[in-house]
């Protein structure tokens, strides 16, 4: 089946009928198919250049013909052009298509359009067909694309997990975990900050008064990965908190987790920072201390 003959199907019911819902962080665990994981990387092509920095798996917010919520691979990418600089976000299809064809929506300058299809498709490293609009779903004017994959990317995996009482710290029994991915463009010697995927989450619950649970789910937008120590990965992830019933830590409040994973040769480290003044939740936690600390962070692993 050729690109343009799945066009307007595809793009009306993947991307503009609302399928996207966030997953929980624990769904990063399941291994990228080796197509999608292709796309990630820049690409050049003739209408400027797709950096394509974030696929992660997603669950469909309604359920599909059978009464399933499907899984599938969400995909983001930065479209740089002279001039303008904009974010495509979509899909990644499986099944027929094979993993070879994106199909998403762009914000186009109009008001009027609230998304500008977007159709790509890929045979191994080489752009070959799709098109982009900047008008309405069904307008006819469209613009093929072409192009080939310039370099790839660099990936990270992390979870972490206690439950027990900080070393410092408010007092009372706290559980914090969390997991999901890191993707880099650029080679993760240069120090450059790396752009934490779409279902990376960190969970907090806190002990409160008379017993009470305070609960905080924060989504980390930037991180930073070194190595410390007896070759040691540390990250660093900060992020605002999204939801909570904690007025410690209200939501909006920017924060900082710093994850040490020992490697069996020094101890597991968890560190919570806040960022502004509209968080008190200070905290940290070492496998050495009281309780359980587990932490798993991978080293840099480069796509083709």
């Amino acid at each position: 089946m050729s690109i343009r003959s799945i066009g307007r199907g595809v793009v009306a019911g993947v991307v503009a009928g609302g399928l996207l819902a966030m997953p929980a962080a624990t769904s990063s665990a399941t291994r990228m198919p080796d197509g999608a994981r292709v796309w990630l990387g820049t690409w050049h092509a003739n209408f400027g250049t797709l950096r394509i920095d974030d696929i992660h798996r997603e669950r469909a917010e309604f359920p599909d013909a059978s009464g399933k919520r499907p899984f599938f691979w969400a995909a983001e990418m930065r479209w740089s052009r002279p001039g303008s600089d904009k974010r495509i976000t979509g899909t990644i299809l499986g099944g027929k298509y094979r993993y070879r064809t994106f199909a998403g929506c762009w914000k186009p300058p109009d008001p009027a359009v609230s998304c500008g299809s977007v159709l790509i498709g890929r045979t191994g490293k080489k752009i070959t067909g799709g098109y982009w609009k900047a008008c309405r779903q069904n307008c006819r004017s469209h613009h093929p694309w072409k192009g080939r994959k310039s370099s790839g990317a660099w990936r990270i995996g992390f979870q972490f997990s206690q439950s027990g009482t900080p070393v410092e710290g408010p007092p009372g029994r706290t559980q914090i975990g969390g997991a999901g991915g890191l993707i880099s463009l650029v080679d993760p010697d240069r120090g450059k900050p790396w752009r934490p995927t779409g279902e990376s989450r960190i969970f907090l619950v806190a002990e409160g008064p008379r017993g009470q649970e305070r609960r905080l789910t924060i989504k980390p937008s930037v991180a930073r990965y070194d190595i410390v120590g007896d070759d040691t990965p540390r990250l660093e992830l900060r992020g605002r908190v999204r939801e909570s019933n904690d007025e410690r830590c209200s939501v909006g409040a920017v924060v900082e987790v710093t994850i040490i994973d020992g490697k069996k040769r020094a101890a597991d480290q968890i560190r919570l920072d806040r960022e502004s003044g509209s968080c008190e939740r200070d905290a940290r936690w070492s496998s050495l201390g009281n309780g359980d600390v587990r932490v798993s962070v991978g080293f840099p692993r480069e796509t083709d």
